[in-house]
């Protein structure tokens, strides 16, 4: 018979393995993985062995994005997986900084090298065409 979880057995193995925000991340686990609304992720059984799997990675001490393999930043879904650098607030800070110094400017040529995913030249030529 298949173990199966609920979101609040999730939510407690995570944070006795040190998460800090034990309900987001289980929610974002189940539905990535489980294909449930964000609405009703607090209302089922789960039991998928990828669901299963996440949960002890993220135990373990491995990034969620990494996990998920992607992570939205500005409205965008980007790519994130191991070697590559996560989007993080400060990054967001930076391309609203950014965009609002271009704002009434003539077009200016940005070079995003080395910083990851590539999220921010991304999102900046989605805010900047």
């Amino acid at each position: 018979m298949k173990k199966t979880v609920t979101f609040s057995e999730i939510c407690d193995k995570l944070a006795r393995g040190g998460v800090e925000s034990p309900a987001f991340e289980a929610g974002e686990l189940i539905c990535h993985f489980e294909r449930v609304s964000r609405a009703l992720v607090r209302f089922g059984d789960y039991s998928s062995a990828e669901l299963l799997s996440a949960v002890e990675r993220r135990t373990q001490g491995e990034p969620l994005q990494y996990i998920i393999g992607e992570w939205e930043f500005f409205g965008l879904r980007m790519f994130c997986g191991k070697g590559c650098l996560i989007p993080r607030p400060e990054t967001a800070e930076l391309v609203n900084l950014i965009k609002d110094n271009e704002k009434g400017h003539s077009p200016q040529h940005i070079l995003d090298l080395c910083t990851g995913s590539g999220c921010i030249a991304i999102a900046l030529s989605k805010a900047l065409p």
